[in-house]
């Protein structure tokens, strides 16, 4: 059987690809093209704006400059706190695509330990809530990220400035 994959590059080339296989084959090559960095579908989602959309995070890329150069992304934090920027897609100028986002905890316990309990006050915490309000559309990554990059505060006050600012959870 002969399949034809249409795909971006990691350069943001349309890219098409022929092969002769069998079904059974196509899931092996499919990751073999992700692992490179080739993006499925052949086109970048987009916002309503035009913006394109990091098919990993599902967030709005911003157009970026620095030397001449231009490229979309959009930061990730890790769970350590550090910010690192994604270009939606895989590679090692686009560290965050390997950042996954946390598995959110039910928002009652989100909310809570990050503003009663000094014992939870680390940035794992704090970007736990974090990420249930981006999931819930309270705030975004920058944003979270901007209380993150506080100068000041212990991570149980950041949480409790992310709440005043953007919370609470319902």
């Amino acid at each position: 059987m002969k399949a034809r994959i249409t795909s971006i590059s990691p350069r943001g080339f349309l890219a098409q690809f022929e092969t002769e296989s069998t079904l059974h084959d196509l899931p092996a090559f499919e990751a073999a093209l992700i692992a490179a960095g080739y993006l499925p579908n052949g086109q970048i989602p987009r916002s309503p704006e035009g913006l394109p959309i990091c098919p990993c995070h599902g967030e709005v890329m911003r157009r970026r400059e620095k030397q001449g150069d231009a490229w979309y992304s959009h930061r990730v934090i890790d769970a350590d706190g550090e910010i690192l920027y994604c270009k939606g897609r895989p590679g090692a100028d686009s560290p965050g695509w390997a950042i996954k986002s946390p598995q959110p905890r039910p928002a009652q316990a989100q909310v809570e330990p990050a503003t009663s309990s000094p014992e939870d006050s680390s940035p794992t915490a704090f970007w736990s809530m974090a990420t249930a309000l981006i999931q819930a559309g309270s705030c975004t990554h920058e944003q979270a990220g901007e209380i993150a990059s506080a100068a000041t505060g212990t991570w149980a006050q950041k949480a409790a400035d992310l709440i005043k600012e953007y919370g609470p959870l319902t």
